[in-house]
């Protein structure tokens, strides 16, 4: 760790899938929404929409274009109005909005630092920070949109160290995608994937007590 950084070690977590639920697939989504459930062509457009959706993320588009070239991809299925709900819907909420801003207290009680490492958009950013308080808890962000990077880059995780002071070894992260996770390890962070089941919360608390640093 760096000298000039007093705290003992530096705990990062993902937003979607690990604080924040999402829907886990866009025939999820539009199941939900009852708008047209097209298999086939989501897998045929699996790999152009995460390549865009990544773009989207590092900030290269604004809403408005990535809506129109998703429409594209999806063949123009879609109205744009469709496609402007579907992604403000993306997000279902907050796992457990009171929980994690306490977890986080704890944890900056404990002289540890707390940080939020997220591919998100800065739509999507602001339907957090408006209805949630857990953010407000952190001591560090970064959001692949103001950072013009997105994970798994190692940039990414580049950009962190850098910025807090921490050595990976210092570093524990959380993360629903195993891409980032591995991606995390390889720098040498202890990086964990968080899964589906057991309520994400638990099973960052369970690690944290593994490491002895919640009671």
């Amino acid at each position: 760790m760096n000298a000039n950084n007093p705290k003992k070690r530096l705990v990062c977590f993902d937003l979607g899938g690990v604080l924040i639920n999402i829907h886990p697939s866009l025939e999820a989504l539009c199941a939900k929404y009852q708008v047209p459930v097209l298999p086939e062509l989501f897998a045929q457009t699996k790999v152009s929409r995460k390549t865009l959706k990544t773009a989207y993320h590092k900030g290269e588009c604004n809403l408005r274009t990535y809506s129109k070239n998703l429409g594209e991809i999806l063949e123009n299925r879609y109205t744009p109005a469709q496609m402007l709900t579907l992604h403000k819907a993306e997000i279902i909420g907050a796992f457990d909005d009171t929980s994690t801003a306490n977890l986080f207290e704890e944890l900056t009680k404990a002289q540890y630092t707390v940080a939020i490492l997220s591919n998100t958009c800065e739509a999507h950013w602001q339907q957090i920070i408006t209805q949630y308080c857990f953010p407000q808890k952190t001591d560090y962000l970064f959001l692949s949109f103001e950072i013009n990077e997105a994970k798994p880059a190692q940039t990414f995780y580049q950009i962190v160290e850098e910025t807090t002071g921490f050595e990976p070894e210092h570093v524990i992260f959380f993360d629903d995608n195993d891409e980032n996770v591995i991606a995390a390890q390889q720098r040498g962070w202890y990086a964990h994937q968080i899964i589906g089941g057991t309520p994400p919360l638990d099973q960052i608390q369970t690690i944290l007590r593994r490491y002895e640093m919640l009671a």
